[in-house]
């Protein structure tokens, strides 16, 4: 009777995300375990570009060594235009001080 190995696929944490947070599935510390996901969250005032949500999987080499499947999202400043209208009456009162002289607004 041979003995049986059982690998445990394990992913390093993700990079920073830039003006925003991960926040990571079941395990709070690193290495994570196959299947953990990461959550990826902007801050106020910033768009996400990209997945939401990446999950460790195996590299596909039968290795221990995961990576995190899709591409790391990326956070935007959101674009906010404020477009404001006014209308302006002005309302001028004038008095023709001769009737020689021209009148000129």
């Amino acid at each position: 009777m041979s003995a049986q190995f059982i690998s445990v696929v394990l992913c390093d944490a993700l990079g920073p995300l830039d003006n925003g947070v991960i926040l990571y599935g079941a395990d709070i510390i690193e290495p994570y375990n196959f299947g953990t996901d990461a959550t990826h969250e902007c801050l106020d005032g910033f768009d996400l570009e990209g997945d939401s949500v990446r999950v460790c999987i195996s590299d596909g080499y039968g290795t221990t060594n995961g990576t995190w499947s899709n591409s790391q999202p990326s956070c935007s400043r959101k674009l906010i235009f404020s477009v404001s209208y006014y209308r302006v009456t002005v309302i001028i009162n004038v008095k023709q001080l001769s009737p020689r002289l021209p009148l000129c607004i």
